[in-house]
This record gives C-alpha cells, structure tokens and sequence, in this order.
C-alpha cells in the first residue's frame, strides 16, 4: 500500500512556451483591432466632413436663389457669413472634426462659389475619401480640392 508521501503529486501548469504563444496571438489580435478601428474612425470623420459640406451647400445655393447674389465672403473665423445666421447648420461656427473652420468664397467669374475647410488637419487620405463621397476621388479635379491647408467643395 502507498503512503500519501509517496504519491507523487503531479502539478498542471502553462509552459513559458504556451504562455509567450497565447500573448502573440493576443498582440495580434490586438494590432487587427486597432487598424479597424482606426478605418472606420477616418471614414466616420470623411462622412461627417461630407454631410457638413452637403448641408452648407444646401444653405449657400438656397440664398442664391432666393436672393439672387451668393452672401459676401466677409468671414470671420466662428462666425456666420451676413445674411446666413438662421439658414447654416450650427456647425458652420464650430471647429471641424479635424480641426479648421469653415469659410465661404463668392467666387470671382473665373472662380465658382466654394466652400472651404481651412486650417485643419486632414489628412491626405481623408481629403480623398470625402472627395470619394463627393465627387470623383480626385483631389486634383472635380468638385472637391485639396491641398496641405485646405479642403474646397466647389459650388455648381
């Protein structure tokens, strides 16, 4: 008969090996995640920079028509253009997702009447997926332009 000292007692556990192979898979879960998560973050925010330009356009084209004339392109950073206080979206005076305001320029009989983004910090690939919601995807064409300082939704 065994005495219980003589049982060897057998004690189940993870191998260093085990543990370091569930903490890659981990990492690498992790990294997938974080790269999801930051695609929808930037087409979250290139759709929230297009619904904004759709509605200031909206407003712009409207008082056109009513008025005859685009408002003047007196701007003052966080402020309504005169003559558009009740007719822009409130986000008109607020600093965009990305930084910069929103400003508006009548247009010169060379120049159409565009909507500007300026001062933000968007990046490259974010001009390009409003510009793809937009218009044509072309930053260098089209509706929409971009450059470093800033974003034009030009007025048709």
């Amino acid at each position: 008969m065994n005495s219980p000292r003589s049982v060897k007692s057998r004690h189940h556990g993870f191998t260093l090996v085990e543990i370091m192979i569930v903490v890659v898979i981990i990492r690498l879960l992790a990294s997938m995640a974080v790269t999801a998560f930051n695609k929808v973050s930037t087409q979250s925010r290139a759709t929230t920079l297009a619904n904004n330009f759709r509605k200031f356009a909206e407003a712009f084209q409207s008082y056109n028509l009513e008025e005859g004339e685009w408002p003047d392109s007196d701007w003052v950073e966080g402020s309504y253009p005169t003559g558009m206080e009740g007719d822009l979206p409130a986000a008109w005076i607020r600093e965009s997702s990305v930084g910069g305001f929103y400003a508006f320029h009548e247009g010169d009989g060379v120049n159409p009447p565009t909507l500007i983004l300026a001062n933000s910090n968007a990046s490259q690939d974010l001009m390009i997926k409003v510009d793809e919601i937009l218009d044509d995807g072309n930053l260098s064409q089209g509706l929409v332009r971009g450059d470093p300082d800033s974003l034009d939704y030009l007025l048709e």
